[in-house]
């Protein structure tokens, strides 16, 4: 009796232990991200106080050029904005396909070969079958 007590006492301390070591990596982690987070807001708002004076609309609509006075990123944002006109044409009807087509596909070869095992049938059957 005095031992299963005894092992009883040893399991809740070791719980208790585990509890505030638990906490305190809580503690630290938290400390460690907001002192991330002060050190980034620092370098933004100095990054913004710096270059508010130099960011108008005519460095947003002029091209690159030798003169710094008159140089823009027009040329860098038009390009950024067809790239990523190009990769959503491209990305959206191959993502649409690939995601449509598995349940088709597995549907069709197994009546073409007459396989009807659990893996070919679609998953909207199996999951109806489950429920009943």
């Amino acid at each position: 009796m005095k031992a299963a007590q005894s092992a009883r006492s040893e399991l809740e301390r070791s719980v208790r232990r585990r509890k505030f070591m638990d906490q305190l990596f809580v503690l630290a982690g938290m400390a460690i991200l907001f002192a991330s987070l002060l050190t980034l807001a620092s370098l933004f708002l100095k990054l913004v106080h710096d270059g508010a004076g130099r960011f108008t609309w005519d460095f947003l609509t002029n091209f690159p050029s030798r003169n710094a006075g008159r140089a823009g990123i027009l040329a860098a944002w038009v390009g950024t904005c067809l790239v990523m006109l190009v990769t959503v044409l491209a990305a959206m009807p191959i993502g649409v396909m690939l995601g449509s087509t598995p349940t088709a596909w597995r549907t069709v070869t197994s009546d073409v070969l007459g396989n009807r095992s659990a893996s070919s049938t679609p998953i909207s059957n199996r999951i109806a079958s489950t429920r009943k």
